[in-house]
């Protein structure tokens, strides 16, 4: 989660890149991609906050987003590869390690038949294949479903259990002695909870509606970052 202070002009964005070394890197940092409270940026500035960029008083944003289809090359005004040697030109082309996520922005108008709806999702770590699924399915181009925010958390009986009472749910996983270490996924799309309920409910724990969606995300988030 950034947080700044009497800071001017900074933009936030997914983090969007790959070169061959990066996955290595994230590892060795203790850095997990799956962290992706980019968004929810923390501004102790005079009339800042948390959540959206706030004027300063005088027609200014200490922050704003990016646009979400910037690229490095966007920024550099260069390929990276013409930036950095160490970076070569074919590393371009590599899929970046981290998932896209769509962040706090606020979300495009939908097309007519249909409205945002969002829907939370609670796996172990360990679970590569809920994992490797939700990140195929939201990089497969379509505009109608998108991760919101994901993060890990390393979670005791007593945590999952706070969770998943948010989410009325039976855990299809138990935490046993000890913590393990979780990730929860804020999805929103169309029909995003029936989608997800389709593609993953036998294999992790899903909310069964917005309302509990919202109430899970929020224990998840924001009540267990104060524990």
């Amino acid at each position: 989660q950034p947080i700044i202070e009497t800071s001017e002009n900074i933009a936030f964005a997914s983090f969007s890149y790959a070169y061959f070394s990066l996955t290595a890197q994230f590892k060795a940092a203790g850095m997990n991609v799956w962290d992706t409270e980019w968004s929810n940026v923390y501004d102790f500035t005079k009339n800042g906050g948390s959540g959206l960029p706030r004027d300063d008083g005088e027609g200014k944003a200490n922050w704003s987003y990016l646009p979400v289809t910037t690229r490095a090359v966007d920024l550099l005004g260069k390929h990276p590869h013409e930036v950095c040697q160490e970076i070569k030109e074919d590393e371009e082309k590599q899929d970046c390690p981290v998932p896209p996520s769509w962040g706090l922005r606020p979300l495009p108008k939908p097309l007519a038949g249909w409205t945002w709806q969002q829907c939370f999702v609670l796996t172990p770590a360990t679970n590569t294949e809920v994992l490797r699924g939700i990140r195929e399915w939201v990089s497969e181009g379509t505009a109608d479903i998108h991760i919101k925010r994901s993060r890990t958390r390393p979670l005791s009986g007593s945590d999952l259990k706070m969770i998943l009472g948010a989410m009325k749910v039976k855990s299809k996983s138990s935490s046993g002695k000890g913590k393990e270490l979780y990730i929860g996924i804020e999805l929103v799309g169309r029909e995003c909870i029936k989608r997800t309920m389709d593609k993953f409910a036998s294999k992790t724990d899903i909310s069964s509606a917005e309302e509990l969606a919202q109430q899970a995300a929020g224990t998840y988030f924001d009540a267990l970052a104060q524990i």
